[in-house]
């Protein structure tokens, strides 16, 4: 009677450590196979497994946090400059072109043409962004921002209006670089390309702590499905394939939604909505620094 007694007893512990340990070895598989943040749901035995576990999922969540705020930004940060332009193949030899023809246009009189090369390279330096700076001043992105839309008022005329609100006391804080030309390139594209007559209005402030950016502008009425379209393109729940029209654009409030949320947390980014008057509006959202940059 003792030996069986003995037997379901050494089953009985037995199986109090091989389930759980089975369970973390399963899940440390997942990890290695690639689901980084996978954690064990599986119920302990006892305090001393739960522990293990718990610190075990800790672990878990971390590495994955860990990724997502270096890997990811990188990749993030690498997408923006590389679907902005390919320029970096050769920046020399594209910048030291520009200066040749600004050069000739000004020789010839052409002061238009010639601002239109300056404002290139102005879009182009900032793009590039050799020194691979994360952070400028909201001056510097306001400045690249002015070069852009004259490039585009020399290409659309008087169909395209610009109107800025900048809070002057906002330009010395630090921003994510390259936030603002692909809301603008979204605005040209799906609005004033569509209709006649369009106007963007940029505005800057600061509320309850926060600085938001928007840019407003008009164009063709969107529904509440196409908005909802919009909505999960930014924020990485519809998948963009390379094939598909308007990519580049789409890539770029994705990304300028992503790095943001990267750097700063879930709680900022960029967001869409429709005025009372049905114009389109892209706000980004970011945190007070603490200090300005003079």
């Amino acid at each position: 009677a003792m030996i069986p007694l003995i037997v379901l007893s050494y089953v009985f512990v037995t199986r109090q450590i091989v389930k759980p340990l089975r369970s973390l070895t399963e899940v440390s598989k997942r990890i290695e196979a690639g689901e980084v943040g996978s954690t064990v749901e599986a119920k302990m035995p006892n305090k001393e497994f739960e522990g293990l576990t718990d610190s075990f999922n800790s672990m878990s969540s971390q590495v994955k946090r860990l990724i997502d705020t270096v890997y990811v930004e990188q990749i993030a940060a690498k997408d923006a400059l590389i679907e902005s332009l390919q320029a970096q193949i050769n920046p020399h030899f594209l910048n030291n072109t520009l200066e040749m023809m600004n050069w000739q246009a000004r020789m010839n009189g052409d002061i238009e043409t010639s601002k239109m090369i300056e404002s290139l390279g102005t879009v182009l330096d900032f793009s590039i962004n050799r020194n691979h700076t994360k952070l400028v001043r909201l001056a510097d992105e306001l400045r690249c921002v002015d070069a852009y839309l004259y490039i585009m008022s020399m290409r659309f005329g008087q169909r395209l209006t610009v109107e800025k609100e900048i809070d002057e006391a906002l330009m010395g804080f630090m921003v994510p670089s390259l936030i603002l030309q692909p809301l603008l390139e979204n605005a040209i594209k799906y609005g004033v390309e569509q209709i006649s007559q369009g106007k963007i209005v940029l505005k800057c402030y600061k509320a309850s702590e926060n600085i938001y950016i928007e840019v407003m502008n008009t164009g063709k009425h969107i529904d509440e499905a196409g908005m909802q379209h919009i909505r999960d393109i930014i924020d990485g729940t519809y998948r963009l394939e390379k094939a598909e029209p308007g990519m580049h654009t789409s890539i770029g409030i994705y990304n300028v939604n992503k790095r943001i949320r990267l750097i700063y947390g879930n709680d900022y980014g960029l967001s869409v909505q429709l005025s009372a008057d049905d114009q389109f509006i892209s706000t980004i959202k970011l945190p007070m620094p603490q200090e300005e940059v003079r």
